[in-house]
């Protein structure tokens, strides 16, 4: 069973990572209506935007098999050795 935390930690992530995907879309989807030519600031954008869906994997890994946003003392050592390699 999984805590409330690691639950609301998995979605909130997703969530953010959705709406970041969304923002990036549009900034995209302007300069191709514009007909403009991708800056610095762009491709920066698309760099941050594979970072944070990177941040969501290790957040939804953690979440659901290294038992991040539960109490460490009702997690098993096999748990713990997979928390602490996340961390």
């Amino acid at each position: 069973m999984y805590s409330s935390y690691s639950v609301a930690a998995a979605v909130c992530s997703c969530v953010f990572s959705a709406l970041a995907i969304i923002a990036v879309g549009f900034r995209l989807r302007a300069h191709l209506v514009q007909q403009s030519k991708l800056g610095p600031d762009d491709w920066l954008t698309l760099v941050a935007l594979a970072l944070a869906f990177s941040y969501c994997c290790l957040v939804l890994y953690g979440s659901f098999r290294a038992s991040i946003g539960q109490d460490l003392s009702t997690i098993t050592p096999d748990e713990y050795s997979n928390y602490q390699k996340v961390n």
